[in-house]
């Protein structure tokens, strides 16, 4: 015998379950906070982005004097006093460079020197002098050298081009520096507020590292070792670029003392410190240097 299999089909039954309407689950005060939210998150964010650069700055000088910070703390115990007297020292040093050029160029002065600048040039290329050297014995390879310098710069169409490129050099380092001097103001206000953080950051910057590693959502060993890795990448870092600075004062000052200028150290100093401010660097001390020199 063969038995059929037969299926049950059960009958579908529909509930009709007491529930509320889509609409009525609606959160309106949820959502217009959460508007209001990314609203005022886009406002600040355009009002301190112009200053994010600043901020880091700041940032990183901080780390660069905190054991300076750390080691005067036995001398002044009071932690916002101690930050108040390093951020001092750091903007006196910072804004000196400000300080030579403001009383060493102004936009007047740009234009007479870069005109004074001009016509040296033109005078060194029309009479074949550029080394500016009197030669005693002519048989010598840089006598013989600068001969063949003045026989080249004779030529009538070597002189009409390097007479137009020098032009256009100057004028463009003429723009240039009117410009730094227009923007002067904005780099101040630029500076201040990485003094302004560098402060908070000295005093606070111990609770809000602390802060930070925990709120990171890794666990405690994952903590550490992302931590220990940016320390040392942020020491090697700023410490670089204190250890180029340091060269690059050496070698200005080498540089200013093999041509005589006036105050040879002090500008070689400007320049390491001046190195050390972003977007601009060490051509702040000396293109006005050799213009005024």
């Amino acid at each position: 015998m063969v038995k059929k299999k037969t299926k049950k089909r059960g009958k579908n039954i529909s509930l009709n379950l007491p529930g509320r309407r889509m609409s009525d689950k609606t959160n309106y005060p949820s959502i217009v906070f959460l508007i209001l939210l990314a609203v005022f998150t886009y406002l600040s964010y355009a009002v301190i982005s112009p200053f994010i650069s600043a901020i880091l700055s700041g940032v990183l000088l901080a780390f660069a004097v905190y054991p300076v910070y750390h080691l005067t703390k036995k001398y002044v115990p009071n932690d916002t006093f101690r930050a108040v007297i390093i951020t001092g020292m750091l903007f006196i040093l910072l804004t000196m460079p400000f300080v030579y050029i403001l009383s060493n160029v102004t936009r007047q002065s740009v234009f007479e020197e870069s005109d004074q600048l001009f016509r040296t040039i033109k005078t060194k290329l029309m009479t074949g002098n550029v080394l500016g050297l009197e030669c005693e014995n002519k048989k010598s390879f840089v006598c013989k050298l600068n001969e063949d310098i003045k026989v080249w710069l004779k030529t009538e169409k070597v002189q009409i081009y390097l007479t137009s490129v020098a032009e256009q050099v100057i004028n463009h380092i003429t723009a240039t520096l009117i410009d730094i001097l227009l923007t002067i103001p904005s780099i101040i206000l630029s500076l201040i507020i990485s003094i302004l953080a560098t402060f908070y950051f000295l005093r606070d910057g111990k609770f809000l590292s602390e802060r930070l590693i925990q709120l990171l959502p890794l666990r405690g060993h994952h903590r550490e070792e992302l931590f220990t890795k940016a320390y040392n990448i942020t020491y090697a870092v700023v410490y670089g670029t204190l250890l180029i600075a340091l060269i690059q004062a050496v070698y200005a000052g080498i540089g200013f003392s093999i041509l005589r200028f006036p105050n040879s150290i002090f500008l070689s100093v400007m320049i390491g410190f001046a190195s050390l401010i972003p977007y601009l660097g060490a051509w702040i001390i000396w293109v006005p240097a050799i213009l005024y020199y």
